[in-house]
């Protein structure tokens, strides 16, 4: 002998999948976003620049007709304390490089010094979005 049982409990449903968004930007890397960009050959204080992440980064360039004798000193300042640099970047002779800075989000600026005259400078500043 079989016993059947049966449940009355409603009837069944399957989940109905929710189609993508058309729009939908695919899950992955994020890249760097240029924020700033500072050229120059002599000392300088660069205007302010806002960066909303908790750590950027600063590329920074460096060409001289004296590469030996070539300096650039870079000093980050967070703009609400002006009083104290937050970073300090020293840069030697003729090169290409990043440099990693932990403080944000918040506003900065640059104070920047160059040992002569012939040192020529590209600054970018860019965090990851």
């Amino acid at each position: 002998m079989a016993l059947l049982l049966m449940c009355s409990c409603g009837a069944a449903t399957s989940p109905t999948p929710t189609p993508a968004a058309a729009d939908a930007t695919p899950a992955g890397p994020k890249g760097p976003v240029n924020i700033a960009t500072f050229t120059g050959n002599t000392a300088a204080q660069t205007s302010t620049f806002l960066v909303d992440a908790a750590a950027w980064s600063l590329q920074y360039s460096t060409a001289s007709s004296d590469c030996t004798s070539a300096a650039l000193l870079i000093l980050v300042f967070d703009n609400s304390h002006p009083e104290a640099f937050v970073r300090n970047i020293p840069v030697a002779g003729c090169t290409n490089g990043t440099a990693t800075v932990a403080f944000g989000p918040s506003t900065f600026f640059l104070k920047i010094t160059v040992s002569n005259p012939t040192v020529s400078y590209s600054l970018n500043v860019s965090e990851v979005r």
